[in-house]
């Protein structure tokens, strides 16, 4: 969506102004798909730290549901 000057006319300078414009614009790009790619795995490395919670906290809902059952009734 970068806009930074329209050329609407023809003549001298155009094709450079937008060569130049191509540039920015695929720079733009490159800085968004590494920014996706780092997102993704920060994403991915989250999951399975989720994954990882999950699991401890089964064990310790069992661990503590076996408490309870041993405790004698109040």
């Amino acid at each position: 969506m970068r806009v930074d000057r329209l050329e609407t006319w023809s003549g001298p300078g155009q094709a450079e102004a937008f060569a130049a414009s191509q540039r920015e614009l695929r720079a733009d790009l490159a800085r968004i798909h590494k920014t996706q790619d780092r997102h993704s795995r920060m994403l991915t490395d989250l999951a399975a730290d989720v994954a990882v919670l999950k699991t401890d906290v089964a064990a310790i809902r069992e661990t503590l549901q076996e408490i309870l059952r041993r405790l004698p009734p109040v």
